[in-house]
């Protein structure tokens, strides 16, 4: 009898398994420094794949409104519009949408007869686009050259200004991908 009690008495304690309330504030300490160290490197890493999409779609959108341009032999304009019918005149939107036209009359603005080609509307959000304060938009001429001189074109993630990324466009129609700016200096977003 002393030992089929002590058989049940074991087999009681291999059924009582669990955590204690000391291993459990230790668990979730744990867990708690890894999402500390975690959730900003993860933001770092949103921010980064938001201004890479933004960056590269807009480098696509400049070499087909420089390929059509050439093409086409008509002047080709891209510039930031919050209706996506209309340019605006704001340089620092263009996080609001864009869009190219064919620019028949060079007057930089979308008249009612002139054909859309590409509309693209905001960009992810928290992400600014901004371009130099004389380049209120980009126009490409039928030899593939961009009228006026060079363009900065900004892409900032406002939270996380060490992801902020260029786009350079030359005279001659080239696209640049930069992580500064083209005198070197590190790229800062106006903040709306």
């Amino acid at each position: 009898m002393p030992q089929l009690l002590r058989h049940i008495n074991l087999n009681h304690t291999l059924y009582r398994r669990g955590f204690s309330l000391l291993q459990l504030i230790i668990v979730l300490a744990i867990v708690g420094i890894l999402l500390g160290i975690g959730l900003p490197r993860w933001g770092y890493v949103v921010a980064s794949n938001l201004i890479t999409a933004e960056r590269q779609q807009f480098a696509t959108l400049l070499q087909f409104a420089r390929h059509t341009a050439v093409m086409q032999n008509q002047v080709i304009t891209i510039c930031p519009s919050r209706d996506m019918t209309q340019c605006h005149q704001d340089y620092q939107a263009w996080h609001t949408g864009y869009i190219v036209f064919v620019d028949t009359n060079g007057n930089k603005q979308r008249d009612a007869q002139e054909e859309r080609l590409r509309v693209v509307e905001a960009a992810h959000a928290g992400v600014l686009i901004q371009t130099s304060s004389g380049r209120r938009a980009i126009r490409y001429r039928m030899d593939g050259s961009a009228w006026g001189s060079n363009v900065t074109i900004r892409f900032c993630a406002p939270q996380h200004p060490v992801m902020n990324r260029t786009l350079i466009v030359h005279g001659s129609g080239r696209v640049r991908l930069s992580d500064t700016l083209s005198n070197g200096k590190p790229v800062i977003c106006t903040i709306p």
